[in-house]
C-alpha cells in the first residue's frame, strides 16, 4: 500500500469538496519530515535535504491553495523509497499478466442462429446472412455477437424440430452434436458457408464495432471423426 499517494489523493477528494484540509498537509508536511529523518539515518542526505525542502515548502506562510498544490506535487516517490513499510512483502516469483480487452468487463451480446436466416424460411442461412444483419444490430446498441457452434453436425441420433428425439430426412438437427463425415471440432458446416466467408463477417463485423463470439463446445456426435 502506497500510504502518501492514499494521503495525496484523500487531500484532493476533500479540497474539491471545499472542506478544509489543512489536517491533511500537516499529515503530510510531517509524515514528509519524517520521511527525512529515515533518510538521514540510513546515510541518504540527499534525500533528506530534498525531503526537509519538501516539507518546508507545506508551511503555514503559504495560501491555502498554494499548500494544497505543493502537496499534491510533493516527493511522494522518495518518500516511498526511504520509509520504513514494516507490513511489506515479497513475492520470490515472477508471474504473468493477463490484460483483458475492454469488452471483457462490459459488453451487450445479442445471440442467434446463422442457419435460421434463411430468407424463405426454408433456405439454410449463412454467413453471408449473417453479414447483412450487422448494421441493425449495431443500431440497436449491441457490440458481441454470439453464435452457437458452426461444426459439422452428426446424423447419428440426430434430434428433430423442438427437441423431438428423432429426426425428420431434412431436420437439421442440434449443433452442439458436433462432427459428421464433413469433419468435426476443425471444420464448418459446409451449408453456412467457408472459412473465407466466416473470415469476412468477422472482418465486416469489426468495422460496425463487432466482435464474433463462439461457442466453445466439446460435445461429440457418435459420428465425430476424432
Amino acid at each position: 500500500m502506497d500510504h502518501f499517494k492514499s494521503w495525496q489523493k484523500d487531500l484532493l477528494k476533500k479540497y474539491e469538496d471545499g472542506q478544509d484540509v489543512t489536517v491533511e498537509l500537516d499529515m503530510i508536511r510531517d509524515q514528509l519530515k519524517k520521511a527525512a529523518e529515515t533518510a538521514a539515518g540510513n546515510g541518504n542526505h540527499q534525500a533528506s535535504e530534498r525531503l526537509h525542502g519538501a516539507a518546508d515548502e507545506l508551511s503555514s506562510r503559504h495560501s491555502p491553495e498554494q499548500r494544497v498544490a505543493l502537496g499534491l506535487i510533493s516527493e511522494g516517490h522518495l518518500y516511498s523509497s526511504v520509509i520504513d513499510r514494516p507490513l511489506a512483502t515479497r513475492y520470490h516469483h515472477e508471474l504473468s499478466v493477463v490484460v483483458e480487452r475492454e469488452k471483457a468487463g462490459f459488453s451487450a451480446w445479442y445471440e442467434l442462429f446463422p442457419r435460421s436466416l434463411g430468407t424463405d424460411g426454408k433456405r439454410h442461412g449463412t454467413f453471408r446472412d449473417c453479414e447483412e444483419l450487422l448494421p441493425e444490430l449495431a443500431g440497436m446498441g449491441f457490440d458481441v455477437l454470439y453464435i452457437p457452434p458452426l461444426h459439422p453436425i452428426g446424423s447419428t441420433n440426430r434430434k428433430g424440430k423442438n427437441n423431438a428425439p428423432t429426426a425428420d430426412p431434412d431436420d437439421p438437427g442440434s449443433p452442439w452434436a458436433i462432427g459428421a463425415i464433413s469433419g468435426g471440432h476443425a471444420q464448418l458446416h459446409p451449408e453456412l458457408g467457408t472459412m473465407e466467408d466466416f473470415e469476412s463477417l468477422v472482418v465486416k463485423a469489426a468495422t460496425h464495432g463487432l466482435e464474433i463470439a463462439l461457442d466453445l463446445a466439446f460435445q461429440c456426435s457418435p459420428d465425430h471423426p476424432m
